[in-house]
């Protein structure tokens, strides 16, 4: 083997692993080089050796240089070398692995690649088959499985226990490290959803490569034809964004060959590469007759004039048979190309105009700027003829002044540097205070004029009392002015808004809840919350308030739904609910919002609020008792509405020295509970009987009469047991099974009650029960018969009102109670396959039992899709509207008579949503004003 040969080997080992794999005929026969033309050769990136043995011994063999690319290729895939090619490694954000390659015939030069591949294994032969089964060149995404599937190959999950191992430390690791750049939250520090940061335009630092976290296997093969192929396969960049294609399959980018001149293989970060097409360039430099090592230097050279911390390598081959390589820190290593050391300053580059950046002074890679223009140039361009070539053309009027004149605009830049570095440093503690104070203003629902009113005085009281004038006067500089309070609250919800709309363009579904109401301005406002899956959650949050300027019919209504959605990109086939409080606009058949909304979203089940139809339900009963309920909210406006009456009941119970000195006050807004007023009413009977003996009014007789206060006790305790329905069905998080389960429990109990109450058994009713024992009552007939009736008649009113029948969902509810031969398993062959697969597995049922209903089978959505589909499409949809009535309690909080021009949406979204806004991020994007 010649001297030249184990030289040039042992440089390329210590910065990439160049195999070169030649018959030992010829090294043993031929003493200056071993390689001649028409000898077989394989090299390869990396130290692959099994992959570049491999397409040795298909060459071997007569094999063309196609069969050895793609057969090396195809070991590595295999392999999984180094975790970097095939199956099982560099999962993405999402925790998926995908594949790259690409084959290029240098003497047809025809091409196949593929991009973005899921769940093929040999990426390299299908890249083959793009190449010579189509016209194509490129095939990316599903598309390329697709074509992949129809070619015969067989689709298979690329995760493996370890790459998902890898990345849940990732996750948990905050997301570290990881390809985001000017965006916020910082992703330094947190993981998305991100947002752009529109305010900054930093160019990204390349990503640092080795042995562990780089983009590819490269081989170049010449067959004894003299033909020469080139080829690559990768799984890309550990924790690359979702969709990210890199260098390797890029035709010029990863690999090129062409015949009559040589081929050239790159690694490395192949963001960076894929920008120069280093291969191409350096077959193309073989063209004119450069030795490969210069070639290769060449490209290399290009890529770090730009980014001199570039990482990455060129391997390259010329026709003869010559070979050569150039790399730049890889496999941190830190060494620099050959003939490109890092530049040094020299104090006499200031006559040009030049020092060294601040940022970069004790760097091992100082980088120029230039005093006059405050442009930077790369490291390599720090030499005097760069220097003064950028001089001479951007600032030709200082060629011929003195030093002094660069010496005064070098002390002028670092006072303008410290001085703009303090002014953020100190003005930015500022600004945070005033979004703060302002998000406290706001959560509290006060106007924002108490910022500058109240709460700023009130806190330099404090400081002053605590910590003297001067820290006081420091509080002056909070921007709190009624305007600067309005503003930040804008820009919160402008921040809120952005983090919701990215979480909802990675959801999987979402349902909708809507409904209309009028403020304090008689102004018809429209609410809609939003409930949809996020990093394995079920998320409910405020999706806009917008007013309905003219008619509030369901026209009206869609067109501002469809809008908006149109604008966050949110398509409506991604909608599986929609949840109304069964008013006509909402529910009428063909024209209403509903069925508007079913038309472009086919997947859409409407829902009516449950607790609109418990309160139905609950609304018929027999005449005595109506009588009695009627009189008793009569009696109890009589006292309310008067505030001499309240005033002169209030002292009365004071002096009987009762628990309770008011009444609850009626009204037939359903949320809230008749049981709480008519508990109130019967424990307050005997100070009510005195208050209307003293008015000498004509319902004084009724807080005599035992049997209307029998009925008056049983009308508390049954709609006590109401309000405990109703309770129970507000809420959040709230799912069909959920409300499924407590109104069956409900009717079951109407049905214990008629059982007992037949017996005359009506321990279940306390108070009525209370009352008989105290007075020495029997429960009389009529009594009795009308109690019977309202049971019944509740219980019939709601199977009317709650007809649906879930049992056939039950399988979701809890999948380890049944069989896959069960009826209310899934019907398609394939999912009751999944299903005996998930109920088979112990680790599943383990993590039913220690997670929520939603969480588990949100845990679900990779291995068994099809399950967690239809798992989700149930769980989704809202059963009730009682977030959009707490959100109208919230508006009509904060646009009150003192505040009714308000523009409400802005405070509204800020308030109730529970999304945090990134006030860092925020500060860090504002330019920070004075208040005045």
């Amino acid at each position: 083997m010649s001297e030249r040969f184990r030289r040039t080997l042992a440089y390329i080992c210590s910065t990439i692993l160049l195999i070169v794999v030649i018959r030992k005929f010829y090294c043993n026969t031929l003493k200056d080089n071993c390689l001649v033309y028409n000898t077989p050769m394989v090299i390869s990136t990396w130290e692959f050796t099994n992959a570049a043995t491999k397409s040795w011994s298909v060459l071997n063999m007569t094999g063309t240089a196609i069969d050895a690319v793609v057969a090396g290729c195809t070991v590595c895939e295999q392999e999984q070398c180094g975790g970097t090619v095939g199956y099982g490694g560099s999962p993405d954000e999402n925790g998926e692995t995908s594949l790259d390659a690409l084959i290029i015939d240098g003497s047809t030069m025809n091409m196949g690649a593929v991009g973005h591949m899921k769940r093929i294994k040999s990426a390299a032969k299908v890249a083959r088959l793009v190449m010579e089964n189509t016209k194509h060149t490129f095939l990316v995404g599903d598309e390329a499985t697709q074509f992949a599937i129809q070619m015969g190959f067989k689709e298979t999950n690329l995760s493996t226990v370890g790459s998902l191992n890898l990345w849940k430390q990732w996750k948990s690791n905050n997301c570290q490290p990881n390809f985001w750049t000017n965006v916020n939250p910082d992703p330094k520090k947190y993981c998305g959803p991100y947002k752009p940061n529109l305010l900054k335009n930093l160019k990204p630092k390349p990503n640092i490569v080795d042995t562990k976290n780089h983009d590819t296997i490269g081989i170049i093969a010449i067959d004894h034809e003299g033909n020469i192929a080139a080829g690559t396969s990768t799984n890309g960049a550990k924790f690359k964004i979702p969709g990210r294609v890199g260098d390797s399959p890029i035709p010029g980018s990863g690999a090129y060959a062409m015949n009559t001149y040589g081929a050239a293989a790159a690694t490395g970060d192949g963001d960076i590469l894929m920008r120069f097409l280093p291969s191409f360039h350096a077959v193309q430099a073989m063209k004119y007759g450069i030795y490969p090592t210069e070639a290769a230097q060449l490209a290399i050279d290009t890529i770090t004039n730009y980014y001199p911390d570039f990482s990455g390598a060129v391997i390259a081959v010329n026709k003869f048979l010559k070979y050569g390589d150039d790399t730049t820190s890889v496999g941190n290593t830190s060494k620099k190309s050959k003939t490109q050391p890092n530049s040094k300053y020299n104090l006499n580059y200031l006559k040009f105009g030049f020092v060294i950046k601040p940022e970069t002074e004790n760097s091992e890679n100082p980088i120029p700027l230039c005093v006059i223009c405050k442009e930077t140039l790369s490291n390599q361009s720090m030499k005097p003829s760069l220097l003064k070539r950028h001089q001479q053309t951007k600032h030709p009027e200082t060629e011929n002044k003195p030093i002094e004149f660069f010496q005064r605009k070098t002390e002028f830049f670092k006072k303008e540097s410290n001085c703009m570095t303090h002014f953020t440093n100190t003005d930015s503690k500022y600004l945070k205070a005033s979004y703060l104070a302002s998000f406290r203003i706001v959560k509290d629902g006060k106007p924002h004029t108490v910022g500058e009113t109240l709460i700023l005085p009130t806190a330099k009281d404090m400081v002053q009392t605590v910590l003297g004038e001067k820290a006081a006067k420091e509080l002056d500089k909070i921007p709190l002015s009624n305007n600067s309070v309005k503003r930040r609250i804008d820009t919160m919800a402008s921040n809120i808004e952005e983090i919701l709309v990215t979480q909802l363009k990675m959801c999987s579904n979402f349902s909708l809840q809507v409904d209309e109401s009028t403020d304090i301005k008689n102004m018809a406002q429209l609410l809609v919350f939003i409930r949809y899956d996020f990093e394995n959650v079920l998320n409910e949050e405020y999706l806009f308030c917008k007013s309905l300027e003219s008619n509030t019919n369901a026209e009206n209504i869609f067109k501002i739904i469809d809008n908006y959605l149109s604008t966050i990109g949110l398509p409506w086939k991604k909608c599986v609910g929609i949840c109304t409080d069964g008013a006509q606009a909402m529910c009428e058949k063909l024209t209403g919002l509903v069925s508007r909304v079913q038309k472009v979203a086919p997947y859409c089940k409407s829902t009516y609020c449950a607790i609109h139809r418990e309160a139905l339900a609950s609304k018929n009963m027999p005449d005595q008792l109506s009588s009695v309920l009627k009189c008793a909210v009569k009696v109890i406006n009589f006292i309310k509405a008067r505030a001499l009456n309240s005033r002169l009941f209030k002292l009365l119970c004071e002096e009987m020295g009762e628990q309770f000195n008011t009444l609850l006050f009626h009204t037939e807004v359903r949320w809230l509970s008749r049981g709480k007023i008519l508990n109130r009413l019967f424990e307050l009977r005997s100070e009510v009987h005195l208050f209307l003996i003293e008015k000498d009014d004509d319902m004084k007789n009724l807080f005599n009469n035992e049997e209307w206060l029998s009925r008056l006790a049983y009308l508390a305790d049954i709609f006590d047991k109401l309000n405990t329905l109703n309770m129970g069905l507000q809420g959040i998080n709230i799912t069909i099974f959920t409300t499924y389960d407590k109104i069956n429990s409900f009717k079951r109990k109407l049905d214990l009650y008629k059982s007992q109450l037949k017996k005359k058994d009506i321990s279940a009713f306390t108070n009525l029960s209370s009352f008989i024992d105290e007075n020495e009552l029997c429960l009389k007939e009529d009594l009795n018969a009308d109690i019977l009736e309202h049971l019944e008649a509740l219980k019939t009113n709601f199977s009317k009102y709650f007809s649906e029948d879930y049992s056939n969902k039950n399988w979701i509810r809890n999948p380890f109670l049944y069989e896959s031969s069960d009826n209310e398993v899934p019907d398609d062959v394939e999912d009751k396959e999944s299903f005996i697969d998930m109920v088979s597995d112990s680790s599943m049922k383990d993590a039913f039992k220690d997670k929520t209903l939603v969480s588990f089978w949100m845990s679900t959505k990779k291995e068994y899709p099809s399950l967690f589909k239809q798992a989700l499409q149930c769980l989704t949809p809202f059963v009730t509207t009682y977030l959009c009535e707490s959100g109208f309690s919230e508006l009509l909080y904060l646009k009150n008579k003192y505040r009714n021009r308000l523009d409400i949406q802005n405070d509204l979204r800020v308030k109730i949503s529970s999304i945090q806004p990134d006030i860092d991020v925020l500060v860090q994007n504002k330019q920070q004003q004075i208040s005045h």
